[in-house]
């Protein structure tokens, strides 16, 4: 890496610094051939967190800006790694396209961190909601109280930072996923009674028509029927190689992506459940892609906020804080599997082991590929 000496007039060399660097986007971005501005272009407001510039406070100069530009669609806050170039007590950060104009912001404390933030928006013609500027000022309160142990303290802060949220942040950020198919035929299942692949054949015309097993024993699912109803059960009967066999009953979830049920040995009678989440059918050719998808940098910092206040309140005893602190998460980001197994542990402190199961499928069903 090259070392580079900024100007005096660009930092004061007491304090650690990085740069925010402003890309603006050409005529496509609402400029024309001639010049004459037709709308406000997009804006990408990018923040080095690499090497030094982490050091000097790039996280939290990111996080700050994040909260800050979340009530304004047309700015984009993202972080790069490094740019190959650090400023002495700081770093630069090279973009790779539009018009750029960067500056060395400090950031090595929070009144800083927020000052540069509020910067880089007013360069970027974007006023703060100064609603998210206390929701900012709570989350960090409410961190520091969480890494001091003072969990209740913390759950305060952090649910102050949620009520000073502005609505139309809180809304669904993302678009839920198609259901799955209703239907066993051909469909692959990821089973938790041997930890294994259940696997049925095309056709529930064939006597063997599913077959799961592991380390721990094989099953093969033998004369079964379907119901033929929305979602579809099917029950039949087992047998493994060791001579056992009995009886199994399982019912798909309504969207497709689960099923519950029990599995029976008919020499003890011992009744098992019997879960699993569906998986992704082998295609040759194809390349498997996960389901889940991480918040957006616009929503990340409120959907952390909400993880955050449920493990408080569940640190402090109060499962139904962590339950609606939980439910909003993943009302908020329905694809992503974190808010589902927070809300999972939630439930189930909560001693709703029903639906903690099924968040806890959904979870799982999220983490997967399809």
């Amino acid at each position: 890496r090259k070392r580079r000496r900024p100007g005096l007039h660009m930092l004061d060399l007491a304090r650690p610094a990085l740069v925010i660097t402003s890309l603006v986007g050409g005529p496509s971005h609402g400029w024309t051939a001639r010049g004459v501005r037709t709308s406000r272009p997009q804006m990408d407001i990018t923040v080095c967190t690499g090497g030094a510039c982490l050091e000097s406070g790039g996280a939290l100069l990111l996080e700050a800006a994040c909260v800050l530009a979340a009530a304004d669609e047309s700015l984009n806050v993202r972080s790069a790694f490094c740019s190959g170039e650090c400023p002495a007590q700081g770093a630069m950060l090279c973009p790779q396209r539009g018009m750029v104009e960067s500056y060395i912001a400090p950031c090595a404390s929070f009144d800083e961190a927020i000052a540069s933030a509020e910067a880089a928006l007013e360069a970027a013609n974007a006023a703060v909601d100064p609603s998210l500027k206390y929701a900012l000022l709570a989350k960090l309160a409410a961190a520091e109280a969480e890494s001091a142990g003072d969990t209740a303290l913390a759950a305060q802060q952090y649910t102050e930072a949620i009520a000073s949220t502005p609505n139309s942040l809180l809304a669904p950020s993302q678009p839920p996923l198609d259901p799955e198919p209703l239907d066993w035929d051909g469909s692959t299942w990821k089973e938790a009674l041997l930890r294994s692949a259940l696997e049925f054949e095309e056709s529930m015309a064939m006597f063997e028509y599913g077959s799961c097993g592991g380390k721990e024993g094989q099953i093969k699912l033998l004369d079964c029927l379907s119901d033929g109803n929305e979602p579809p059960t099917l029950s039949g009967v087992w047998e493994d190689g060791a001579g056992g066999g009995g009886d199994f009953a399982i019912a798909m979830s309504a969207d497709g992506r689960a099923f519950a049920g029990t599995l029976t040995d008919e020499s003890t009678g011992d009744e098992r459940p019997w879960t699993g989440t569906r998986r992704a059918s082998a295609k040759p050719g194809s390349r498997p892609r996960r389901r889940g998808e991480k918040p957006s940098a616009r929503v990340g910092w409120l959907h952390d906020i909400l993880l955050h206040r449920a493990a408080c309140c569940l640190a402090t005893g109060e499962p139904d804080g962590a339950v609606e602190a939980a439910s909003m998460a993943t009302a908020l980001c329905c694809r992503t599997a974190s808010g589902f197994e927070a809300l999972a542990e939630a439930l189930r402190a909560a001693g709703d082991d029903e639906a903690a199961s099924v968040a806890s499928a959904e979870a799982e069903w999220l983490a997967g590929f399809s």
